[in-house]
């Protein structure tokens, strides 16, 4: 699986089995940085994994 990979919110609350309110409320904990495209906003693969091993 390719990390450098950008992916919704709506993808990384089925990677963390959850639901996109927590992925929002994780981003805002700024322990998932958010990128915004055209105003879209995606996350980095790597860093949804990190939080999926830490377990945080």
């Amino acid at each position: 699986m390719d990390t450098r990979k950008l992916i919704t919110k709506k993808e990384a609350a089925s990677i963390l089995s959850s639901s996109v309110r927590t992925v929002e409320r994780i981003i805002a904990s700024g322990a998932i940085e958010k990128i915004k495209i055209r105003g879209s906003v995606k996350l980095k693969l790597s860093q949804v994994l990190q939080i999926v091993e830490k377990g945080c």
